[in-house]
């Protein structure tokens, strides 16, 4: 468990890594917030990304510089009302996170990143149909989490 309190230091560190950058966006009228936390590790003899991933592993290893990753959790949140709120679970660790609507296309979330029962991290961001968030994580097992979000 000392283990994961330290990460937790690094996550507020490493919270000044959070990336955004274009995605591609369906024009579909009705809007969905997807999320997902991964794992980023280098290995001699790298996996392929799982399919949710793929599209974005090239993106990935240019900003982190990792050669694998690895989907340990995700969520689709169909956007049906101004304010939602959902998570995406993973075996120790999970991200809840609260929307608002604050104009058609445009989020404001609060996120907060759990490890079981205890509260690692929270953080304000806003999340455009434009844009894909990456956000760097704490270091975990051999390797380093890091959390998707992007509007589709």
């Amino acid at each position: 468990m000392a283990f994961y309190r330290r990460c937790a230091l690094l996550f507020f560190a490493a919270m000044l890594g959070v990336v955004a950058v274009p995605a591609v966006r369906a024009g579909d009228a009705s809007e969905s917030i997807w999320s997902a936390l991964v794992l980023a590790t280098n290995q001699e003899q790298p996996a392929e990304p799982p399919a949710e991933l793929a599209k974005y592993a090239k993106k990935l290893k240019n900003i982190f510089g990792y050669n694998q990753y690895e989907l340990l959790g995700q969520h689709l949140e169909a956007m049906d009302s101004t304010k939602e709120h959902w998570l995406v679970p993973s075996k120790e660790l999970f991200l809840r996170a609260d929307s608002k609507l604050e104009k058609p296309g445009v989020y404001r979330l609060k996120l907060e990143f759990w490890e079981e029962k205890k509260l690692l991290a929270q953080m304000d961001a806003k999340l455009t149909g434009q844009n894909l968030l990456f956000i760097r994580g704490p270091a975990y097992e051999n390797g380093q989490l890091i959390i998707i979000l992007m509007v589709q």
